[in-house]
């Protein structure tokens, strides 16, 4: 096996130290990581510069090249994946290291449609089995055709502190630019438009940091992160992707094509390490992996208190699939979910042959990271009135269903579903940010009962799932009374008269 970084380097870490040793500056300026020159104008120049020639990706910047392609972007893909596990870990607090231009980041950046809450779901199935098992996880074990089975809203990322790391400095304006608050962040409480634009509301406030350095230098402002996330190469849980080496790779053109050849007739690149032959997919990369060398990596967690679930990311336009199993398709990109649940079996010391930059007594001012930037993304638009520590009440049950009668008599509509009624501004703020107050006012459903604990419980509403797997979570106002249609002007409602005349 080549000599690939050993996992230890990655999860293990020095003796407990304070997460922030001194309080952070309010001020940025302040602050003695900061270091301005990271996003000089200078710097933002050279960055546009160098973004569209940075990296060569044989697999997603070449078509031309490879003959595949990826819809959406293997990038795209990995993010959605990375989001998804996110979300399922409930975390509140991310780290993405080698961030680069903040593509990760940005999506992170937006705001939750509610507040921190539990997604709205159906609790009984119509055969009267609940969704939910004795230890409160979902029951998957349930008939197909029963769509009200195992529903419920979509669940949220509601986060409250985010930071990117790279070593690349190149990569930090961007990524700085990525994350920064809207213009109109700066709007007045409770105002929910800025002129004619629509402000899109938010909750919970977030902080988010830009810092420039090595992953093997230790940082205590980079401590106490719920998951550190690792796109194409995350410490309580840990979220990696690794590009697949040699079974996907064999996707490149031929050697012996000249017109598609790089690195002196190979395939891809050479391994600029010089540890191996390997040919790699992308200019950027230090190391590949097959899967066999991905497993045995991921195997060594258990030695330090971690588990790993292994999947893939990135299936093409031509997908492949392993010759020993067909069944089985053959990703672009290896993934890794590590968690912290067990007892570490070995000393991270007992495989260090020499010590780490971040040991205690080597000094953080000798190899410090660089502040760019830190961005706090107050409460805004229907949330504002969140902002500043501020407490926001609801409205009352009975103030929310004048307000969503109203709506819905604008609307002309009897039903819609609940994200559309979200979506108005007046009903989110009438409501303080959470989807179940609105649930709740109007009966209840599923978890979320009624004010009298059941659900469904007034006759004037009815919460519930449409028929079939695509339906969305919905309202009908059942006394809802279509207006009669305005009269034109010369209808033919007008009464007949005899038209006369003088003898002419």
């Amino acid at each position: 096996m080549a000599n690939y970084p050993s996992l230890h380097h990655v999860l293990s870490s020095a003796p407990p130290s304070p997460a922030i040793p001194d309080p952070v500056p309010e001020n940025i300026a302040e602050d003695p990581a900061y270091d301005p020159s990271l996003t000089s104008p200078s710097a933002q120049t050279a960055s546009a510069q160098l973004s569209s020639v940075r990296e060569v990706s044989m697999v997603e910047h070449g078509i031309e090249r490879v003959g595949i392609r990826f819809s959406p972007s293997l990038q795209m893909q990995r993010i959605e994946w990375a989001l998804d596990v996110l979300r399922k870990e409930g975390v509140r607090s991310v780290l993405d290291i080698g961030c680069g231009e903040g593509d990760l980041l940005r999506v992170l950046c937006e705001p939750a449609a509610t507040v921190p809450e539990e997604p709205i779901r159906a609790v009984y199935a119509p055969n009267g089995h609940s969704d939910v098992d004795e230890d409160g996880e979902e029951n998957m074990d349930k008939d197909e055709d029963d769509h009200n089975v195992n529903r419920r809203e979509t669940r949220e990322l509601f986060l409250h502190r985010i930071a990117g790391l790279d070593i690349d400095p190149t990569v930090i304006p961007a990524a700085v630019k990525a994350t920064a608050p809207p213009a109109d962040s700066d709007q007045e409480d409770g105002q929910e438009q800025y002129g004619d634009k629509y402000i899109v509301p938010r909750w919970q406030r977030l902080e988010c940091e830009i810092w420039q350095g090595e992953l093997a230098k230790h940082n205590r402002r980079l401590e106490g992160f719920e998951a550190i996330v690792a796109l194409e190469l995350t410490w309580n849980r840990m979220i990696v992707s690794i590009p697949v080496r040699l079974q996907f790779n064999a996707k490149f053109p031929r050697s012996d094509d000249p017109a598609h050849s790089h690195s002196q007739g190979q395939k891809g690149f050479l391994d600029p390490t010089g540890r191996t032959d390997r040919v790699f997919r992308h200019s950027d990369h230090k190391f590949e992996m097959n899967e066999r060398e991905f497993q045995r990596w991921c195997d060594a967690a258990e030695d330090w208190g971690y588990t790993a679930t292994i999947g893939g990311v990135g299936i093409s336009s031509h997908p492949s699939y392993h010759d020993d199993d067909p069944s089985r398709p053959l990703y672009a990109t290896q993934t890794a979910i590590f968690r912290l649940g067990g007892q570490p079996t070995r000393s991270p010391r007992s495989v260090r042959t020499s010590e780490l930059p971040f040991m205690p007594g080597s000094g953080e001012k000798l190899h410090a990271h660089r502040l760019a930037a830190r961005h706090i993304h107050e409460p805004r638009g229907a949330g504002a009135g969140f902002r500043n520590g501020k407490r926001m009440r609801p409205a009352s049950d009975d103030r929310i269903q004048e307000i969503v009668r109203d709506t819905l008599q604008r609307w002309r509509a009897p039903e819609v579903v609940i994200s559309a009624l979200w979506a108005d501004p007046t009903v989110a703020k009438a409501c303080a940010g959470s989807k179940r107050t609105l649930c709740r006012a109007l009966g209840g459903f599923g978890d979320c009962p009624g004010l009298s604990g059941r659900a469904g419980d007034l006759p004037e509403w009815e919460v519930f799932w449409p028929e079939g797997p695509s339906g969305m979570l919905s309202v009908r106002w059942k006394a809802f009374q279509e207006e009669p249609a305005e009269e034109t002007w010369g209808s033919s409602q007008a009464p007949e008269m005899e038209m006369k005349t003088d003898g002419w």
